[in-house]
């Protein structure tokens, strides 16, 4: 009876053993998911900054253009 008790209390020691280590596991993936999300709205934020200064710089190569056939 005594052996009985002594490897339950094995396995549940071994239980919690896998516990934390399927916690460390999915608080790592946690982690990664924020990481991988945060990056992606920074690229997405340079793509815009991107595009709003190309075309800014194109609006204005259209200004000067027009400003100097003005002059002829």
């Amino acid at each position: 009876m005594l052996k009985i008790t002594s490897i339950i209390k094995n396995q549940q020691g071994s239980i919690i053993v896998i516990a934390m280590i399927i916690l460390s596991l999915l608080t790592i993936i946690g982690i990664s998911a924020t990481n991988m999300s945060t990056t992606e709205v920074q690229v997405s934020t340079n793509a815009l900054l991107h595009n709003i200064a190309f075309y800014a710089a194109d609006s204005g190569i259209e200004t000067g253009r027009a400003a100097l056939n003005t002059i002829k």
